[in-house]
C-alpha cells in the first residue's frame, strides 16, 4: 500500500466499497469511510505486468493522490512474479495462506537479474535471504515468505489481511506525514538515484538478454515444463 503523501504503506488484498473513482477494464479504485483507496488489477487472465496495466496503475496513483486519500492499497486475485516487484516497492506486505507463492522466477527461465532488483530485494529480506531467492528461483509459500522477511503478515483470508494492514495503517496516525515523507525521501535517496542513472542501461540489457536465441529455447523448455507439471498433477 501506499501513503498518498508519496509514503508508501502497505500491499493487501481487498477493501469495502464505498466509492469508486474511475471505470478501467485494467485497474479499478475504490475508496473505503477511512479515505483507503484499493487499486484492484483486474487483467485477466493473470494479471501480467504489460505495458498498458504499468500504465493504468500509474494512472491511478496519480488519480487516488489528487483525491487526497489517506492512502492506497494494491491489490490482485492473482499476478505473477511482477508482483513481487511491486510488493518489494510497497511498504507492508500481507500474503494468504494457500497454494500461492511469491518471488522472482528469473534464473530459472535463464535472465541475470539486474542490480537494482538485487538491491531492492536485499533492503526487504537482508542480502543473504536476497541472494539465496534470486540464484535459486524459489517461490516461496506463506509461511515461509514471512520466516525470511519478504513479508511482513500472512492472513488466513482476505479479511484478515484487511485488518492486519488497517492496523499496520494507524499505527502512523500520530506520525506527521511530511516528516515521515522527507525520512522514507533521505534513507532511500541512495537508491533512487542509482535507479535513475541507470536506468537507460538496465533497459537495454534487458532487450539484449531476451532477445537472444538461447534465452528463447530455455523459456520454451520452462514453459514446457510448466504444461508437464500442471498435467501429470491433474492426472492424478
Amino acid at each position: 500500500m501506499f501513503h498518498l503523501r508519496q509514503i508508501p504503506k502497505a500491499l493487501v488484498v481487498n477493501c469495502r466499497q464505498v466509492s469508486s473513482l474511475q471505470n478501467n477494464p485494467l485497474v479499478g479504485i475504490t475508496v473505503d469511510d477511512e479515505g483507503i483507496a484499493t487499486v484492484q488489477m483486474q487483467r485477466v487472465k493473470v494479471n501480467s505486468l504489460n505495458v498498458e496495466l504499468l500504465q493504468a496503475i500509474r494512472d491511478s496513483i496519480c488519480e487516488v493522490e489528487e483525491k487526497k486519500c489517506k492512502g492506497m492499497v494494491l491489490t490482485s486475485g492473482y499476478t505473477g512474479a511482477g508482483a513481487c516487484i511491486l510488493a518489494l516497492v510497497s511498504e507492508y506486505r500481507a500474503m494468504t495462506t494457500g497454494q500461492a507463492t511469491i518471488g522472482l522466477n528469473d534464473t530459472a527461465v535463464g535472465i541475470i537479474p539486474g542490480k537494482w532488483i538485487y538491491e531492492l530485494m536485499a533492503r526487504v529480506m537482508g542480502p543473504r535471504h536476497a541472494e539465496h531467492a534470486l540464484t535459486s528461483s524459489f517461490m516461496y509459500p506463506a509461511e515461509r515468505a514471512l520466516e525470511v522477511g519478504l513479508i511482513d503478515a500472512v492472513a488466513t483470508d482476505k479479511n484478515d489481511a484487511i485488518e492486519k494492514c488497517k492496523a499496520f495503517i494507524r499505527s502512523y496516525d500520530n506520525i506527521s506525514p511530511d516528516v515521515r515523507a522527507a525520512t522514507k525521501r533521505f534513507i532511500r535517496e541512495d537508491f533512487l538515484k542509482y535507479i535513475e542513472h541507470t536506468r537507460k542501461q538496465n533497459l537495454a540489457g534487458l532487450v539484449e538478454k531476451i532477445t537472444n536465441p538461447a534465452f528463447q529455447i530455455t523459456v520454451d523448455q520452462y514453459i514446457q515444463n510448466l504444461k508437464n507439471r500442471k498435467a501429470a498433477k491433474s492426472a492424478t
